[in-house]
C-alpha cells in the first residue's frame, strides 16, 4: 500500500463497509443514504428530515461505522462534514494504509453490538474502562459523563435504579455538526464497550420527556447539550438472563 489517495477505491471493501454501517444504531426507520464515486463515499439524508436530531445522530453513527470498517479493510479516511455548498452530510476520502490491531479489533465487534435491555450484573465497571470510553467520546468531539447518585432526575428517567451505570453523552453546542459528531461518538463508545465485553443500551426516549433535556443540561459542566443516555454494565449471569428492562 503506497498511501496515496485512491482514485479507484477497493469496491469490495467499500461495499462491505457500507453493509456493516447498516448495523449502526438508528432512531428513525430510514436515516441515511450513500453514494460512491471518484474514490469518495458520500453520506446524505432525506431533505425532509435531515435537520432532525435523531436523523443526524443516526447518520453520525453510520458514518463512524463506515470509518471503522474501512480502516480495518485497509483504508484510512478523511471526513469533510457538511461540505458546502452541497446538501450532503459528509464526504469521506480514502487513503490506503495498513490496518492496526486496534482498528481490526474495533471493526470485529460491529456485528456483535446490540442494545442489551436485560438487567445487568451488579459487578462494578472499572474506572479505567470508563476513562477509556470518555477518551473515545472526546476524540469525536463529545463528552461522556457518568451519572452519580440515584436521586438525580436523569437517573430515574434512565432506570438507573437497575444494576449498571447511566452515561450522558453531550456536546458543547447543539447545531447540526454537533449532532452528527455526537452520533459518531456514541458509535465509538458502543463499539469500544462491546470490545471490552460490556453490555450497552442507548436510551433516547427519556431526553424527549418535556423538560428532561434542560434538566440534564444543567448538570453538565459548561452548559453542554445532552444528546443521548447510555446504560452500561456487565452482561447478566445465567440467573439474570431472562430479566429484561423496559425499553427507554
Amino acid at each position: 500500500m503506497n498511501g496515496t489517495i485512491a482514485d479507484h477505491a477497493d469496491h469490495e471493501a467499500i461495499t462491505e463497509a457500507l453493509s456493516l454501517a447498516e448495523q449502526a444504531p438508528r432512531w428513525t426507520p430510514t436515516a441515511w443514504t450513500w453514494s460512491v464515486g471518484d474514490g469518495k463515499v458520500r453520506l446524505s439524508a432525506d431533505p425532509a428530515t435531515r435537520e432532525h436530531r435523531e436523523v443526524l445522530l443516526g447518520c453520525g453513527a453510520a458514518l463512524h461505522h463506515v470509518r471503522t470498517a474501512l480502516a480495518a479493510l485497509g483504508h484510512r479516511t478523511h471526513v469533510h462534514r457538511l461540505p458546502a455548498p452541497t446538501e450532503q452530510l459528509a464526504t469521506v476520502t480514502l487513503r490506503a494504509h495498513e490496518p492496526r490491531p486496534a482498528e481490526l479489533a474495533l471493526a470485529s465487534v460491529i456485528p456483535l453490538r446490540h442494545d442489551d435491555r436485560r438487567r445487568y450484573s451488579p459487578r462494578p465497571v472499572p474506572a479505567a474502562c470508563l476513562d477509556r470510553l470518555a477518551l473515545h467520546a472526546a476524540r469525536e468531539g463529545a463528552v461522556l459523563w457518568v451519572v452519580q447518585g440515584p436521586s438525580q432526575d436523569v437517573s430515574r428517567l434512565a432506570l438507573a435504579e437497575e444494576p449498571g451505570l447511566v452515561l450522558i453523552l453531550g456536546t458543547d453546542t447543539d447545531d447540526r455538526i454537533a449532532r452528527l459528531r455526537a452520533g459518531e461518538a456514541v458509535s465509538f463508545v458502543l463499539l469500544a464497550a462491546t470490545s471490552l465485553g460490556l453490555a450497552t443500551c442507548v436510551l433516547d426516549a427519556p431526553l424527549e420527556v418535556t423538560g428532561a433535556r434542560a434538566a440534564v443540561s444543567g448538570r453538565l459542566a459548561g452548559g453542554r447539550t445532552p444528546q443521548l443516555l447510555i446504560r452500561l454494565g456487565w452482561p447478566p449471569g445465567p440467573e439474570q438472563a431472562a430479566e429484561a428492562v423496559p425499553a427507554g
